[in-house]
């Protein structure tokens, strides 16, 4: 007979897990539906490894398209929340609403928006078109890092240095400008009113 001891704690912890999850409104907010007119709206998401073997935790604020990214060693819910604090919170009075997909590694979302003083909001399964963005920094990402690569040996200089690039290149959508010519520019005026 198999052991579904394993099996058990698993199922426990998604029915924990999806108590928690706040999924996006059906009638949306005029704040959450001008995303990309007002700053402050950010998507997060992890690029996996090759072999699961390292993982990148990208996030995109919505309005300037500005990147940051950050290299972990998994994907344990609590790991992912603090690595989402080290990417956030020097830009705290900039984030409004984080927007994550429905994996488990983002079980300790309720800390993470708690310390921003954010709303964490989840996407539905499967229709990634709801995170648009933030798969499409993930496939700039993936032309640098290759799905045949394992993070396990990549440094946060390298992360880095493909953060600031992604971050100098200008985009039609901005005017040819560049995400960080846009977000200092957020920046150098004051924090949005929450």
């Amino acid at each position: 007979m198999a052991n579904t001891q394993p099996r058990r704690q698993t199922v426990q912890l998604w029915q924990e897990f999806a108590q928690t999850l706040r999924p996006r409104p059906r009638k949306l907010s005029p704040e959450l539906y001008h995303g990309r007119k007002t700053p402050g709206h950010w998507e997060i998401d992890t690029v996996i490894g090759r072999g699961h073997q390292g993982v990148l935790l990208t996030a995109i604020e919505r309005y300037s398209r500005w990147t940051r990214i950050r290299v972990l060693p998994h994907r344990e819910a609590q790991c992912l929340a603090f690595a989402i604090l080290e990417l956030l919170l020097p830009v705290r009075p900039w984030v409004r609403t984080i927007t994550v997909d429905n994996g488990l590694e983002f079980a300790a979302h309720e800390y993470a928006g708690k310390v921003l003083n954010a709303p964490c909001y989840f996407c539905k399964p499967y229709p990634s078109w709801q995170r648009g963005q933030i798969e499409q920094l993930n496939g700039l990402v993936r032309r640098t890092f290759r799905k045949t690569q394992s993070f396990q040996h990549l440094t946060q200089e390298a992360v880095e240095q493909e953060a600031q690039e992604l971050n100098h290149m200008p985009r039609k959508c901005l005017g040819f400008r560049t995400p960080q010519e846009v977000f200092d520019a957020i920046r150098s005026q004051a924090p949005p009113k929450r």
